[in-house]
């Protein structure tokens, strides 16, 4: 199977579901930069064995940084959105906060829902009944089924419609 420029091997795969959140570093340079990153992501490997699985999402270029420094986005992934949470307050406390010249800002954390369907039209349904901007819509396609999965994210006002709608509260670091 080919899916975009990567090929699948058809052999063995497995998937979770998760919650997961990103976070913005920021640093004075791109030593310590690389220094935050590597704390926070040394032993993310795998929710088996720790309390979230953690990666280096992309570098940030300048004008995309909330302080102009050098910046990253990390993905945090947990099973629940408790313990996904309780991780990254953890990790941003032991790994970023104790790293000299970094900065971490809650106010400028940006809450991302993704909404998940494999009937499109109930999906854009939903979207139209809570007032959600419909941008981009994903088509992804899955091992298990031949049916193709719709995927929108919801940011901003679209993300706090979706809590909203959910009626679950933000989670504030």
């Amino acid at each position: 199977m080919q899916i975009g420029p990567t090929q699948i091997l058809d052999t063995y795969a497995e998937a979770f579901g998760a919650r997961y959140t990103r976070l913005i570093i920021t640093a004075a340079d791109d030593y310590w930069l690389d220094a935050a990153l590597a704390s926070i992501t040394g032993y993310g490997t795998s929710v088996l064995g720790c309390d979230a699985e953690a990666g280096v999402e992309q570098r940030l270029p300048a004008a995309q940084s909330p302080d102009g420094r050098p910046a990253a986005a990390v993905l945090l992934f947990a099973f629940t959105t408790e313990s996904v949470t309780h991780a990254a307050q953890h990790r941003v406390a032991q790994c970023i906060l104790t790293c000299p010249s970094t900065a971490f800002d809650t106010k400028r954390q940006e809450e991302v829902w993704r909404l998940l369907s494999a009937d499109r039209d109930r999906l854009l349904t939903f979207c139209r009944r809570h007032q959600i901007t419909v941008g981009r819509l994903e088509v992804r396609k899955t091992l298990k089924s031949p049916r193709p999965l719709y995927e929108l994210q919801a940011v901003g006002q679209d993300a706090d419609a979706v809590r909203r709608y959910l009626g679950v509260d933000r989670t504030t670091f």
